[in-house]
């Protein structure tokens, strides 16, 4: 399975599952903006990268034991506790590891698979052929039966983290991990963060100089709905289009406030009736998100009334809410009303957050989720008043910004008045350091410049006296960190 992301690239993701055969993978970045890729022939296409192993040495069991190593072609292999035995090609009698990889294989033997690739130059880019088979080549099944496995990819240089992401291979076939980061890098290191003790297998490494770089103006963000003008006419897509579940339209001047909103409410309850608004994210526009951090908000009031408790309102329906998935991880918070028209919001999934706001139902409100880069975690706020801080929850799906009801268990609906996606953005700050004082001067006059913080304050002399010229005179004078400063000319006696 495919899926066409943006100019015609496939299965190219950035912190994204994208389709069936792709690679799951989460970008969890400090400092550098990554991009990861699940095919190898756009990674090598991408970013010139070469095969910096060759085939591998068919060695068997590498010497050393936790503190194995080899070398071949510009890498450098090792492994670390509580990792026990490095292995290059597989031992006798068995022929190889895996069929799914061509040539001899690393295996790494431990509760706990680890692995180290160092590089002899610094790189910007490095991928790598791997293979997670259901069954081994070896007849190992009955010593370590099969177990899934997800992995964390650290980039190092020297002794600092320069970039980090998750994946999870499909298993028994060929697949390919490659990252390209805008930092340089050399070293990765491998780590099993889920699994058993079965053995996964790495092939043939490939690495490049090229750094990545994201042309700003691919960005094109925000998304933005707002008032009563018809989603689908601001590049918003229906997830069911003219559903005959549900009741969509403008609403003008609602609750007599002023506030004009789309009206969004689901009638269906079984799959897939939802109602949905959603617009998807480019590779570029997932990086900057991973990178920079992120914020979703949404004014809206919600309709109607949820009879279940808290903790049954986030496992089972919830209508309406918002939501973003970055391919890995979902970061969504449902909305409903009690009859008592208590105000409840939540994560979805989440039964440990849920709140309750006392008699706020009726009306509108602004939810924002704020996300940031360094922590990996959003903030849920709700007009402003922290009510959260959570990981998101696990979820495989293109990238996506969603709004509506898209909750099928459950009926419901909402007013949505606004609703923002935007990336992070520095704050802009413009600060006067310094200001020019002239004045026209007569010969054989003199003139005290003088200042003061206040109107009330006195006056005080700014400088010596000056001798006139009979021409223009200007004096400079520092104001950084002074908000004001008044200034006159005196001519002195």
């Amino acid at each position: 399975m495919t899926i066409q992301l943006h100019h015609h690239m496939t299965k190219r993701i950035l912190s994204t599952l994208v389709g069936v055969s792709s690679l799951i993978a989460a970008a969890a970045t400090a400092n550098a903006a990554i991009l990861i890729f699940t095919d190898k022939c756009e990674f090598l296409t991408a970013t010139a990268a070469t095969n910096c192993t060759g085939e591998l040495p068919n060695l068997g069991l590498v010497s050393g034991g936790a503190s194995a190593s080899f070398q071949t072609g510009q890498v450098t292999f090792s492994i670390a506790a509580p990792a026990w035995n490095l292995y290059s090609g597989a031992p006798a009698p068995c022929l190889d590891w895996t069929a799914l990889l061509p040539g001899p294989d690393i295996a790494v033997s431990g509760t706990t698979e680890t692995l180290n690739a160092a590089f002899a130059s610094t790189v910007f880019s490095a991928g790598f052929d791997f293979a997670e088979p259901t069954r081994s080549g070896c007849g190992t099944d009955a010593y370590a039966p099969f177990s899934n496995s997800t992995f964390r990819v650290t980039l190092k240089l020297g002794v600092t983290n320069v970039a980090s992401f998750i994946f999870d291979a499909p298993n028994d076939v060929a697949a390919f991990v490659g990252v390209q980061s805008d930092a340089a890098f050399d070293r990765m290191e491998i780590r099993e963060i889920g699994g058993a003790g079965e053995d996964e297998y790495f092939g043939q490494f490939y690495c490049g100089t090229i750094p990545l770089r994201i042309d700003p103006r691919s960005i094109d963000l925000p998304f933005i709905h707002s008032g009563a003008r018809d989603p689908l006419l601001e590049g918003w897509s229906l997830a069911n289009p003219a559903p005959d579940f549900a009741i969509l339209g403008p609403v003008a001047d609602d609750l007599g406030a002023g506030i004009d909103a789309w009206h969004v409410e689901d009638l269906g309850t079984t799959w897939p009736q939802l109602v949905s608004y959603g617009m998807v994210l480019s590779p570029e526009q997932v990086v900057e998100a991973n990178h920079r951090g992120w914020s979703l908000t949404a004014k809206l009031r919600v309709l109607g009334t949820n009879t279940l408790s808290d903790e049954d309102f986030c496992h089972s329906g919830w209508a309406p809410g918002i939501g973003y998935v970055d391919g890995l991880k979902n970061w969504a918070v449902g909305m409903d009303r009690t009859p008592t028209d208590d105000l409840i919001v939540a994560a979805v999934h989440r039964p440990d957050l849920v709140r309750r706001i006392p008699g706020a139902g009726g009306g509108y409100h602004t939810y924002k989720m704020a996300y940031d880069a360094s922590s990996q975690t959003a903030s849920l706020y709700v007009d402003g008043q922290f009510q959260f801080t959570w990981q998101g929850t696990n979820y495989t799906a293109t990238p996506r910004v969603s709004w509506g009801c898209p909750s099928t268990p459950d009926t419901g609906g909402g007013h949505f008045s606004e609703v923002v996606f935007d990336l992070n953005r520095p704050l802009l700050s413009i600060q006067v350091g310094c200001v020019d004082i002239f004045w026209d001067t007569l010969t054989n006059k003199t003139y005290q410049v003088e200042s003061r913080s206040e109107l009330t304050n006195a006056w005080t002399p700014l400088g010596p006296p000056v001798p006139g010229t009979g021409s223009r005179i200007c004096i400079t004078d520092s104001v950084r960190g002074q908000p004001t400063k008044f200034y006159r000319v005196v001519l002195l006696p």
